[in-house]
């Protein structure tokens, strides 16, 4: 039954184009090159038109264990996903039970609040659906590849670049604050990939503490070096 829900609701999904255009992760003919690709070829145009790329990496924290299942059947509802589909996904969320086991000792079963069954056939689905509005009203480009994101922007002002690309953390974290979910702060990274020698590092934040500066990030396991 949960291959037939999830082959109802992709079709529902794909049809009628919920899904962020920029999500490549676990859709029929995209893949992670895709995202790849996107992000190279405007680093390649920036360097033919002597600009900068301020790219940021956004990490959220246990993506899929987090997932707030009340926010989740909400966007489902409001997405057109109703009737049969709406009430098993529903009842396939609810009152899921989990366990502990340590070196052979198991603990005792309690009932999980949040998050996604991961393993199961259809949570990327749910979990696309769940963050496809996390880069709205960005004036960044992006890419998403499941719960990887990044958001970059050419220019030759690195300040004015600095200005923009921190308006948009802001909107990404009011978003993660609404629907209950984490940045991992400490694993969500910064490059600016230039021709010219060494850059500044800049003041981007989220909730208060610092960005890292990373110059050779790594994206979908591939190295980019400055």
């Amino acid at each position: 039954m949960e291959r037939v829900v999830t082959s109802r609701l992709e079709g529902y999904i794909e049809t009628n184009s919920i899904l962020d255009p920029e999500q490549e992760g676990f859709r029929h003919y995209r893949s992670t090159e895709n995202a790849l690709l996107s992000l190279t070829q405007n680093i390649f145009n920036a360097f033919n038109n002597n600009e900068f790329i301020l790219a940021v990496f956004i990490d959220l924290e246990k993506a899929y264990d987090s997932v707030w299942r009340e926010g989740l059947l909400t966007k489902l509802y409001d997405n057109g996903v109703k009737g049969n589909i709406w009430n098993w996904i529903n009842n396939f969320l609810k009152e899921r039970q989990a366990r502990c086991v340590i070196n052979n000792h198991k603990g005792s079963w309690f009932e999980t609040k949040i998050g996604l069954p991961q393993g199961s056939v259809i949570a990327p689905l749910l979990f696309n659906i769940f963050i496809k509005d996390i880069f709205a009203n960005l004036s960044c480009k992006k890419c998403k590849f499941a719960d990887d994101g990044t958001v970059w922007i050419n220019g030759k002002n690195l300040n004015d670049m600095e200005k923009q690309v921190q308006k948009d953390l802001n909107i990404i974290q009011d978003w993660t604050k609404k629907w209950r979910i984490n940045l991992s702060i400490e694993k969500t990274e910064y490059c600016i990939f230039s021709r010219n020698g060494p850059i500044k590092k800049m003041n981007l934040q989220l909730e208060g503490k610092l960005l890292k500066y990373n110059c050779n990030p790594k994206i979908l396991g591939v190295t980019y070096v400055r």
